[in-house]
């Protein structure tokens, strides 16, 4: 059985990962998604915004679980795997499955700008439900942003994205981005059938 074709595709929170996964795979035949949030959170055992102060290197992040859900899915009879992760080719134990990494390069404001809407303003109705007030939790976040999670995503792009195959721009359709990334599969392929 031929082994599927992996695919990272990562960036920083807010950049539109699951949003150009998910195009992917519709444009793909026989694809799935690996989606790192599906996992629990305690994968690094710190504060992100610790572990970046402390040097942000990936490989502290305990990825066993995802390897072991990639070898998982390359023994289904699937054509692609996509891994929805923001590491790319920098993780270690999970570099070896890649077989072409994406960075979604997306402005921190954006970025930031995606974030408030999905989880401030498009959530709302959960959050009146719990009795949450989206626009202060949207103000608290904002506060914290300025002062350590900005600092950290830029780590996270400067570490991380070296680390990569194919860089994107995170405000193109997501539509348009899976087209470029399955036209640099499709050299590569061709490029390996040629030398086969």
């Amino acid at each position: 059985m031929k082994k599927p074709f992996v695919i990272s595709i990562s960036g920083i929170s807010g950049s539109g990962k699951t949003t150009v996964a998910e195009a992917l795979k519709n444009q793909l035949t026989n694809a799935d998604i690996i989606y790192f949030d599906s996992f629990p959170g305690d994968l690094l055992g710190v504060d992100y915004c610790e572990w970046s102060e402390s040097g942000a290197d990936c490989n502290d992040w305990k990825l066993a679980p995802i390897v072991e859900e990639v070898e998982r899915y390359i023994s289904k009879p699937l054509d692609y795997i996509i891994l929805d992760y923001p590491f790319g080719k920098a993780h270690r134990d999970v570099r070896g499955y890649l077989d072409f990494s994406v960075w979604i390069d997306t402005p921190l404001d954006v970025s930031l700008a995606r974030r408030i809407l999905r989880d401030f303003t498009r959530r709302s109705e959960t959050r009146r439900k719990l009795n949450r007030n989206p626009a202060e939790e949207a103000s608290s976040y904002l506060d914290f942003y300025l002062v350590r999670h900005r600092a950290t995503y830029l780590r996270h792009i400067e570490t991380i994205k070296p680390f990569t195959d194919l860089t994107a721009d995170g405000t193109k359709p997501p539509e348009e981005i899976a087209d470029k990334i399955i036209a640099r599969i499709a050299e590569i392929e061709s490029s390996k059938q040629a030398q086969a």
